[in-house]
């Protein structure tokens, strides 16, 4: 489970990333099992 705080309605940008804050936030998991959590590139680093 993930939470982060929503501040924003917006969901993707201009260029069709996920807006961080907002309603398709990747933090909150991935959208689908193509994609990954962008904290497990961080984790990864450490490993």
């Amino acid at each position: 489970m993930a939470v982060t705080q929503i501040f924003t309605s917006q969901c993707f940008s201009e260029d069709g990333s996920p807006v961080e804050g907002g309603l398709m936030d990747p933090r909150l998991g991935p959208m689908d099992e193509d994609r990954f959590l962008p904290i497990l590139d961080i984790l990864a680093t450490f490993n």
